[in-house]
């Protein structure tokens, strides 16, 4: 059985105002118990007291939207059968990061995503192994370690209307994976959308109910709905670093 997310095709459109570029997006009304979360209609990206500092000081970070919702059984279902909570993350890196001329250059931004993914999953992996004397049980690392992207093989890429989104998945072979999609918007600035998938009362892979089919089905949805208009400083930035 399939089970039924969110209608995108009569959720209302949303829109953020980064500096001059656009981010247009439907948004399915929010449904999980956690409050909905949405920082200002218009953001200046440069103004360093909206974003907060990230672990290892190289970036910061603001979460310009959450949203949640769930998946049914059937229509009109009574209960829910799992959940998909969504977060549209803006990161800007620090100044005296030089090694990145600008994310719109591939190599850029692809550099960006392993060294930042071995930093905090890595670092995750590697310190629960070294405390795993503290652990009740005997940890596995091909159980207990968190997947996450070591290659530019291991990320994919894909160009929706006119945007370069670099995304890829990090998880636990046995628990729902979390998907990360990418995208540049100026030299110094990644917009993220991340996706957080969960089951009701179940496992998440049960073959009872395709979860997993439903939540990449959706996410789909969702990013093929971000339409992304740069500015015209922006967009001479993009263009430069496209050129060499």
């Amino acid at each position: 059985m399939h089970p039924l997310g969110p209608d995108f095709d009569s959720a209302p459109w949303m829109e953020f105002d980064l500096s001059g570029t656009k981010v247009k997006f439907r948004c399915p009304r929010h449904e999980v118990p956690a409050p909905a979360k949405q920082f200002a209609e218009k953001v200046d990206l440069y103004n360093p007291d909206h974003f907060k500092e990230n672990r290892g000081g190289e970036s910061m970070g603001l979460t310009l939207l959450y949203r949640g919702w769930s998946f049914w059984d059937r229509p009109f279902g009574e209960k829910d059968i799992g959940t998909l909570e969504v977060r549209m993350v803006l990161t800007r890196k620090h100044p005296h990061v030089r090694q990145f001329k600008s994310f719109y250059a591939i190599t850029d931004i692809q550099t960006w995503i392993l060294e930042e993914s071995e930093k905090l999953w890595g670092t995750e992996n590697r310190e629960m192994w070294e405390q795993r004397d503290t652990y009740e049980d005997e940890i596995d690392p091909d159980a207990d370690f968190l997947q996450y992207p070591r290659s530019v093989e291991e990320v994919d890429s894909q160009v929706i209307h006119g945007s370069r989104w670099f995304f890829y998945k990090v998880f636990k072979p046995s628990d729902a994976p979390r998907w990360f999609w990418d995208t540049a918007i100026s030299d110094d600035h990644i917009l993220t959308v991340v996706f957080e998938p969960g089951s009701v009362m179940r496992e998440y892979f049960s073959p009872e109910h395709d979860i997993d089919s439903a939540v990449v089905k959706t996410m789909y949805e969702f990013i093929a709905n971000v339409h992304i208009k740069l500015s015209t400083d922006a967009e001479r930035c993009k263009q430069a670093a496209l050129a060499g």
